[in-house]
Parts: C-alpha cells; sequence; structure tokens
C-alpha cells in the first residue's frame, strides 16, 4: 500500500501563529513598559507571562515549519503511524483503537495505545506527554489538519488492521 500523508490546514495553522505572535507582543510589551516604569512589584509575573507566550509561540511555530517544509502532520507508511508534533513513530501493533471526538470548538482524534509510556523516553516528550496523553490517548487537534476527519481516522484504522501482526 502506499503511503498516505495527511498535511496541515494552512489557514488554521497561520490562524493560531498570528495569535501567538499577537500574545507574545502583548507580553512583551507589558515586561517592556513595567522595565521603563519601574514598576518591579510584578515583574516576576510579567516574566512568567512572557515565558508562557513564547513557549506557546516556539509550539506554534514548529507547526509552521514542518508545514513550510511540505513534512505531512500525519503520514501512514507500512510500518507506522508518524505524527509531525510531537515526532512520534507509533507501531500498528500499540495501537488499539482510534476515533474521532468533537470537544467544544476542536475536533481531538483519539489514539489509544497499548503503552503510552513507550512514545515518550527524551525528556521533552516526557513534558510533552502531558499535553497529549490521557491515560492510555494520544490526542491530535484535526482542526490544524486538512482532510475530512472520519476519513483520517478510518484510514488509520485500515492500516492498523492491514498492517498490524496481532490483528485486533
Amino acid at each position: 500500500m502506499a503511503d498516505i500523508k495527511f498535511k496541515y490546514n494552512p489557514f488554521s495553522v497561520i490562524a493560531f501563529a498570528v495569535i501567538a505572535l499577537v500574545l507574545l507582543s502583548g507580553a512583551s510589551y507589558f515586561v517592556i513598559d513595567l522595565i521603563l516604569t519601574g514598576e518591579y512589584r510584578v515583574f516576576a509575573v510579567a516574566m512568567i507571562l512572557w515565558s508562557v507566550c513564547g513557549m506557546f509561540t516556539y509550539y506554534v511555530f514548529s507547526f509552521v515549519r514542518k508545514m513550510v517544509q511540505g513534512i505531512p502532520a500525519i503520514l501512514l507508511t507500512d510500518d507506522f503511524l508518524v505524527l509531525a508534533i510531537p515526532d512520534l513513530r507509533i507501531s500498528y501493533d500499540d495501537i488499539d483503537d482510534v476515533a474521532v471526538r468533537a470537544g467544544g470548538k476542536n475536533t481531538i482524534l483519539g489514539i489509544n495505545v497499548t503503552d503510552p509510556g513507550k512514545y515518550f523516553t527524551t525528556p521533552i516528550k516526557k513534558l510533552m506527554k502531558f499535553s497529549f496523553i490521557a491515560p492510555q490517548n494520544l490526542n491530535i487537534n484535526l482542526n490544524l489538519i486538512s482532510g475530512n476527519n472520519e476519513t483520517i481516522a478510518q484510514s488509520i484504522n485500515d492500516y492498523r488492521d492491514k498492517y498490524a501482526s496481532s490483528k485486533h
């Protein structure tokens, strides 16, 4: 079977990037204003706010960078399900179930894996575990990915059924 690629949705990724830049600019203005006016009482809070906005911007621009480089958000190969963010290669043998869930304004692709800790081995990935994994569940925001949500889930299930060595 040929590899299937699901690319990023340019509109959503750019919209998130603009939001991130606005937040970072606002936080930067706030910090610079505190420095210029000498208001150091809330400087620690301002630096924490600026740091959080900076990390969010860095995270969002990782999507932009991968989109510009042409790296697919989700890649289905004969051996692995490859997720560009958070840079994981999941064996089809480790996937129990894939389902689309609507949660507020977001549509989430829930990938139920047998051992989520297996995929978070580096310190950065261990830190990311808290934002991506509920117990046994890997969540991907489908608003950032082009394509029909149900088609994405069905494609992953089809590959899992075809290529997993232990049939589910």
